[in-house]
């Protein structure tokens, strides 16, 4: 260390000071919390000429600009997972709709098939008709019952 850092460091000292006295007034207060005598709140609104120099203003700066990229951090996570959330009760919903149309489709068509064959048409009609019924019901079911994971 040079005479000129340590002057710098003094200077830098007696400018926070008065503000690092004034922390505990203003908390007491009820106003912003205050971190090495300056503000959080109006740590981003320093001036150049206020950080040049200034070892304890651009060390808080450096910690809210940390606190502030965490958070943004976070968000993402959280934005991507709740994103996923939603797409997946997108699918979930129209697996819903495709099952319940299949299923509707599978009851017309048993139903018939049923009626063919317990009446005086041939088989061949009754089973022509009823066995896609049953396959409408089979992926009716599957569609209604899949899990949405791939």
């Amino acid at each position: 260390m040079n005479k000129d850092d340590k002057g710098r460091g003094g200077e830098a000292q007696a400018a926070a000071a008065p503000q690092a006295a004034a922390a505990p007034q203003a908390a007491a207060k009820g106003g912003a919390p205050h971190m090495l005598g300056f503000s959080m709140d109006e740590l981003g609104g320093l001036s150049v000429e206020q950080l040049a120099g200034n070892q304890v203003a651009l060390t808080m700066l450096l910690h809210y600009y940390k606190q502030l990229s965490d958070e943004n951090s976070a968000l993402k996570v959280e934005r991507n997972t709740l994103s996923t959330y939603v797409s997946s009760f997108g699918q979930k919903k129209s697996d819903a709709r495709t099952g319940a149309i299949l299923m509707a489709v599978s009851s017309i068509f048993t139903g018939f098939g049923v009626n063919l064959l317990t009446g005086d048409s041939p088989a061949v009609a009754g089973y022509s008709v009823f066995i896609p019924g049953m396959v409408a019901l089979i992926a009716g079911l599957y569609f209604s019952l899949r899990d949405g994971e791939k």
